[in-house]
């Protein structure tokens, strides 16, 4: 049990000062990272990879990604349309947003499923908490000519534009090897805080202080630790039987 001088316990505690200060910094970097991505207008990072299907065995197969550039990606905050061109035997398309941090489900363009729908419009509605991407929803709605409207949003104005893209999206011509499919960003803002980072932060500082203030107490008082420890083991010492027989006297106490 080595009570040493003060001098011997000043570099665990600067060291253990040191480990407190370097993971706040970590976690505070960590949090402005990840809460502070983007600007209003910044262009997002956008790829694309489609699938088809084979006509004889209906197998599927997926293609690598791709990105997107220019006016085909979205801009924060900032609602808007694209026209995306994709190889004319797409059945489905999957869309990935800053870096594939968030990914679409496979969005379905032909088939049975959309054969009601006509005219597919994609919607995908990113979510933003702040200056931060936080998540991604596709759904696949189907353009109305008399309202121009697709899942009870208004697409495009001008309508002699979407019967043309419509007519070139369903062409079958042979010389035809890609078409164009009409994407419609918007944004959800959420407005929350994240409690989990909230609570790891927190959770960590209190383990920190703690331990840091439990060390210093202990180096604080750690001379009258040592004489209370001694003060024991000599009273301890003192107070133990010694070795013998004790021999009683006194009435009644004689001989077997």
């Amino acid at each position: 049990f080595d009570m040493g001088g003060r001098g011997s316990c000043k570099a665990p505690l600067s060291a253990l000062r040191a480990a407190v200060f370097a993971m706040a910094t970590c976690l505070c970097i960590q949090m402005v990272r990840v809460r502070a991505n983007f600007l209003p207008n910044d262009f997002i990072e956008t790829s694309v990879r489609i699938q088809t299907v084979d006509g004889l065995d209906g197998t599927r197969n997926s293609s690598s990604w791709f990105q997107l550039e220019g006016s085909k990606v979205p801009t924060f905050a900032v609602p808007k349309h694209a026209l995306v061109t994709i190889p004319k035997e797409c059945d489905s398309l999957q869309l990935a947003f800053d870096h594939q941090r968030f990914v679409t489900q496979w969005l379905k363009l032909s088939g049975s499923a959309l054969h009601r729908l006509k005219n597919p419009v994609v919607h995908v509605e990113l979510t933003r908490t702040g200056s931060a991407l936080t998540g991604v929803r596709g759904t696949v709605y189907g353009y109305k000519k008399n309202t121009g409207m697709a899942g009870g949003m208004e697409i495009h104005e001008n309508k002699h534009f979407m019967s043309k893209l419509f007519r070139e999206f369903y062409d079958v011509t042979p010389g035809s090897t890609t078409k164009r499919v009409l994407v419609k960003y918007t944004f959800r803002t959420r407005h929350e805080t994240d409690r989990g980072m909230a609570v790891l932060v927190l959770m960590a500082m209190g383990v920190a202080v703690a331990g840091l203030m439990a060390l210093s107490t202990f180096l604080s008082y750690r001379r009258e630790l040592r004489e209370f420890y001694t003060d024991v083991l000599q009273d301890s010492t003192s107070s133990a039987p010694r070795g013998g027989v004790e021999t009683r006297t006194g009435p009644g106490v004689g001989a077997a």
